[in-house]
């Protein structure tokens, strides 16, 4: 029934005022749910972008570190082999040195220290 056809034409519009505000507020309602979602969507997609470019940069940065500390583990490698070359060094002079002490090797005697114990005997009177 139209308002030119009712018997109540103010109230036939009215009515259709009523329906039509319904579904205007019905609309706008599901376009700010559909908006507020939307949003809502953007920002978890921004957080996920975010969370993926921060698990990115880790991954980057434990790689480096993985690489820093293979290249230390090979230098520590290296020093190690290093001081036990030097420690064997050290013990072989060690050993000579106390075979020196004990008497078991005799070093010869330089012509520079004959020549300085004959003069030294000399001056005192001994030569």
């Amino acid at each position: 029934m139209t308002i030119f056809t009712s018997r109540d034409p103010a109230g036939a519009a009215a009515g259709q005022l009523g329906l039509l505000s319904a579904v205007i507020a019905t609309t706008l309602t599901d376009c700010v749910t559909s908006g507020l979602d939307a949003v809502d969507a953007g920002r978890q997609h921004r957080d996920a972008e975010r969370q993926a470019d921060a698990l990115d940069e880790a991954c980057r940065r434990a790689d480096h570190l993985g690489r820093m500390a293979i290249g230390s583990a090979r230098r520590i490698a290296a020093l190690e082999a290093q001081v036990r070359s030097l420690q064997a060094c050290l013990a072989q002079r060690q050993a000579f040195i106390d075979a020196v002490k004990s008497g078991k090797i005799v070093l010869p005697t330089s012509h520079a220290a004959e020549v300085s114990t004959k003069a030294t005997a000399s001056k005192s009177g001994r030569a």
